[in-house]
């Protein structure tokens, strides 16, 4: 369960949304050398109770397979339970009697740990083939979810919403309101209402999320951390500032009890935590914040994953602040080319990155180069957030600031 905002701090909102968990130390993943063994090929002259223990063996090595995934996913090592589980839905794919049920649940796992890794496509992909091959409701219920995810992931917002009502309807009927499943497509229906600027609705859906959690899972639950990231967000797009911290605070504590000190979500919290910080003009708590978010990020998720991006971004928003610009365009820089990289160059965040530096050049008396900038966001933005969107507008400001 998944997927966290102010202007500058939309990407935090992917995180929100977790069977999470939104993130990757670069370890081999063990097994290598097994692996190859066990995709040998039969010679011809193998008897049936050869191929029976052989079909025995690769079934065990799945669920080998599926139980080091879960536990690499623990660690947020994401690569590596990605690499563990294309292994597992390989030898799945060899099998003369497919285990329907196990291929669905390998499926599954891939979409969760493609999202996490923020590799929308493959997501699509993999919940789509769920989506085709699924017997349950629930599976069905969470394809619709992930592609819904993998949506919001792309901008797509309108369509994000589509596919969490459709997910919604299938287990509120299926499970009943107190679902968790019910609680997910809340949450990542209050994720795009917030992107869409439409905050009150986004707490209102936030809030249910948590009434669900709380009485099915209990205060201290990382998906009750979860949700506390994304209400700390809309709170904060509202301006209430010491409202957005005491819930970032809440999820820290939670995901440093569950997680440990290096955990993804515990530097998303700090992330969050910092952004809250520059709005209060504490600039130099805010700096602190970033920089712890920024050494966990590079140990968990590496240099080039958008989280990563997102954290450049709010330590460039701080500099901005402060007067620092050629500091502040450095960061803006390093996250538009991650960004570009990971989205494409028609992605809101990359619009909001060419926002930033754009306002930043402006700063700075480059009126030429603000302005090209400022252009390439305005294009984007009137695409995917349409003209009256608080992003689209805060552009067309700047340009009409440089005319």
């Amino acid at each position: 369960m998944r997927r966290t905002l102010f202007a500058s701090f939309i990407a935090l909102l992917l995180a929100g949304c977790e069977k999470q968990n939104p993130q990757e130390n670069r370890e081999e993943t063990e097994g290598t050398e097994t692996g190859e063994g066990l995709f040998a090929m039969n010679d011809g002259n193998a008897s049936v109770g050869e191929v029976e223990n052989e079909e025995g063996s690769l079934a065990t090595e799945v669920d080998r397979l599926l139980k080091q995934t879960g536990d690499l996913r623990d660690q947020g090592k994401y690569p590596e339970a990605k690499a563990s589980m294309i292994r597992a839905l390989s030898i799945l794919r060899q099998l003369e009697d497919k285990e329907h049920s196990k291929l669905i649940q390998c499926l599954k796992v891939l979409v969760d740990v493609s999202g996490e890794m923020q590799e929308n496509d493959e997501v699509l992909e993999y919940a789509g083939e769920v989506a085709n091959l699924a017997l349950a409701d629930e599976d069905k219920g969470f394809a619709y979810n992930r592609i819904g995810l993998a949506c919001f992931n792309k901008g797509e917002y309108d369509q994000a919403i589509e596919y969490d009502e459709k997910s919604l309807a299938i287990y509120l009927e299926a499970g009943g309101p107190d679902d968790p499943n019910v609680a997910l497509n809340y949450n990542n229906l209050g994720l795009a209402y917030v992107q869409k600027g439409e905050c009150d609705k986004a707490v209102g859906y936030f809030e249910k999320t948590l009434a669900i959690y709380f009485k099915i899972l209990g205060p201290d639950h990382p998906e009750v951390a979860t949700t506390y990231i994304n209400l700390g967000t809309v709170y904060a797009k509202k301006g209430e500032y010491e409202k957005a911290i005491g819930c970032n605070e809440k999820s820290l504590a939670i995901y440093l009890h569950a997680r440990g000190p290096e955990h993804p979500k515990v530097g998303m919290n700090y992330n969050n935590i910092g952004l809250a910080y520059v709005q209060k003009e504490e600039y130099d708590k805010a700096v602190g914040y970033f920089e712890k978010t920024l050494n966990i990020y590079f140990k968990t998720l590496g240099t080039d994953h958008p989280e990563v991006a997102t954290t450049y971004n709010q330590l460039g928003l701080a500099y901005f602040k402060t007067g620092e610009y050629d500091r502040a365009v450095e960061c803006n820089e390093r996250a538009l080319a991650i960004r570009l990289k990971a989205f494409g160059p028609e992605h809101p965040y990359v619009g909001m990155s060419y926002g930033n530096l754009g306002s930043l050049y402006a700063k700075k008396g480059m009126k030429g180069k603000a302005m090209d900038y400022l252009l390439k966001a305005e294009v984007i933005h009137l695409n995917k957030l349409g003209p009256q969107h608080p992003e689209t507008k805060n552009i067309q400001r700047w340009i009409d600031s440089l005319k």
